[in-house]
């Protein structure tokens, strides 16, 4: 997962874009002027304001999921968690790899996928803990 920026982070990436705009509208005469002005380095608001990217944007392509495929899998992991059933590390990694390597499609029904892993734990009731989609979830505030 991506770890959260820290504000001192935040704030430089605040100031690096204002350098960026700055330049291009005209209010700083050149990058270097913008970093001298906003104590930036003068070669990184240089390389942004010729169209070079961020270190996460340029690091985005060798990620092996995607925003969204993360944010399914991890809201996937907390609804297990809450039902009681801790996904364990191999699950995780196989449904992780199914999200991977369905790219053009949707991930939407996570039960079709778990429902053939060997897992000793699951319940033989009519409800399946693992169903993200079961209507009759108790942990499931919706």
């Amino acid at each position: 997962m991506v770890q959260k920026r820290s504000k001192k982070a935040q704030e430089l990436d605040l100031r690096l874009l204002e350098a960026v705009q700055g330049v291009k509208t005209g209010k700083f005469k050149s990058a270097y002027a913008a970093a001298k002005a906003l104590n930036l380095r003068p070669n990184t608001v240089l390389d942004r304001v010729k169209g070079g990217s961020t270190r996460v944007e340029a690091r985005q392509k060798q990620q092996h999921l995607s925003k969204n495929q993360e944010q399914t899998l991890l809201k996937w992991i907390k609804r297990l968690t809450l039902s009681g059933y801790a996904p364990s590390h191999q699950i995780l990694r196989e449904v992780a790899e199914e999200v991977r390597s369905n790219k053009c499609r949707a991930f939407q029904d996570l039960g079709k996928l778990t429902s053939g892993l060997a897992d000793p734990i699951k319940s033989t009731g009519p409800a399946d803990p693992t169903d993200p989609a079961d209507p009759t979830d108790p942990a499931d505030p919706t």
